[in-house]
C-alpha cells in the first residue's frame, strides 16, 4: 500500500519472504517491483468484486483501484488483465447504460454521450454505440411518455411542457416535435373521451 509519500509499505509476510530487515534500503525500482508482486493478487481480487456489482469501464476501473491505494503500475497491469479476460469492456458497459436508459429514463443522444464520456468511456466507443441506437424503439417509447405524462393537460400546455421535457432530456427540436405531436394528436387518442 501507498503510504502517499511515494514509497510503499509491503506486508510483515512480504518482509519475511525476501529477508529484507527493518532498515533495509531498496532501490525504488526494486520496491516497486516488490510492493507489484504483493498488491496484484489482491487488486485482481478487488477488481472481480467490484465488477461483478454492474458493468464499469475501464476508466472507472481503474479510479476505484487508485482509491483503493493500488500502485499506478499495479493499475495499470490488472486493469489492462481485465480488458483481456473480458472482465471488463468500454462497448458493453456503454451499450448496457444506453439501454438501461432507454426504457426508464430515456436521453438525447447528445446528453447520452456527455454520459458516457463522462463515465470514462472514450469518444470513438461512445460514439459507435450510440450509432447502433434504433430511433424507431426509442420513438414509441417516448409517445408514452409523453402521452401518460401530458396527455391530460389542455393541448396548449401539454405540448409546452413535453417540449420541456424532452429538451431537458437531450432531444433535439425535430424529434422533439415528431414525438408530442404522435403523442397529443387527437386521431390517435383510440378511446380517450
Amino acid at each position: 500500500m501507498s503510504t502517499g509519500c511515494g514509497t510503499w509499505l509491503l506486508t510483515g509476510e512480504a518482509v519475511k519472504r525476501y529477508g529484507l530487515t527493518p532498515g533495509t534500503m531498496l532501490a525504488r525500482d526494486k520496491l516497486d517491483a516488490l510492493a507489484e508482486e504483493v498488491q496484484l493478487p489482491a487488486a485482481k481480487r478487488d477488481t472481480g468484486r467490484y465488477l461483478e456489482r454492474s458493468e464499469h469501464s475501464t476508466s472507472q476501473l481503474r479510479s476505484y483501484l487508485l482509491r483503493r491505494g493500488y500502485s499506478p503500475r499495479v493499475v495499470e497491469s490488472v486493469s489492462g488483465w481485465a480488458e483481456e479476460v473480458g472482465y471488463v469492456d468500454d462497448a458493453r458497459f456503454a451499450r448496457a447504460y444506453v439501454r438501461s436508459h432507454r426504457e426508464r429514463s430515456p436521453m438525447g443522444v447528445r446528453r447520452l454521450r456527455g454520459e458516457l464520456i463522462r463515465r470514462g468511456v472514450p469518444e470513438p466507443v461512445a460514439d459507435e454505440v450510440l450509432g447502433e441506437m434504433d430511433d424507431a424503439d426509442l420513438m414509441e417509447v417516448l409517445v408514452g411518455k409523453v402521452r401518460s405524462s401530458y396527455g391530460y393537460l389542455d393541448p396548449g400546455k401539454a405540448r409546452n411542457r413535453a417540449l420541456s421535457y424532452l429538451k431537458r432530456r437531450g432531444f433535439d427540436y425535430s424529434l422533439s416535435s415528431e414525438v408530442v405531436s404522435r403523442a397529443l394528436s387527437p386521431e390517435d387518442d383510440g378511446d380517450r373521451p
